[in-house]
């Protein structure tokens, strides 16, 4: 029953495909429209005129100069050119040197002024010419109580 059911529906199907496939045919009939195909488009003669290309060749020119500047510049500024001259400063030269002095006594004897004036500027450093005195921590407390007397007079008001 089914398999009649399934068959009958295709049926159904053709038979509606088939009208309408008849009605294009007929309706196709009364058109008269045919294309050309396959003609090659006429060739102008002459150049053909864009307007405004020349000014925008001139901009980008003027843009692609003005690009090139700034590389240029940024190469001179960032990327300083080395002189070949100064090449050979580059490297270091080898010269001798010693550790000591070839002359231990004059060695000695410079140690031995450095120490004594190094002992020197210890015992003058308590050797200022002016006397220890209070006088400072006195004026600097003298100097808080008048601020804080004059807080304490300003709370009243």
């Amino acid at each position: 029953m089914v398999k009649k059911v399934i068959q009958l529906q295709a049926e159904r199907e053709d038979k509606i495909q088939k009208a309408k496939s008849i009605q294009e045919y007929e309706e196709m009939k009364s058109c008269t429209f045919t294309p050309h195909v396959n003609q090659l488009p006429t060739e102008e003669e002459g150049p053909i005129v864009i307007r405004g290309l020349g000014k925008h060749l001139e901009r980008t020119e003027k843009a692609k100069k003005i690009e090139q500047e700034r590389k240029e510049r940024e190469e001179q500024v960032f990327r300083p050119k080395v002189r070949d001259q100064d090449t050979h400063l580059k490297y270091t030269i080898p010269e001798p040197f010693n550790l000591h002095s070839n002359n231990d006594a004059q060695y000695k004897e410079m140690k031995q002024r450095d120490l004594q004036d190094k002992w020197e500027m210890i015992n003058m450093a308590e050797c200022t010419f002016k006397p220890k005195t209070n006088a400072d921590q006195y004026f600097a407390n003298i100097s808080e109580l008048d601020i804080r007397s004059m807080l304490d007079t300003t709370d009243y008001l």
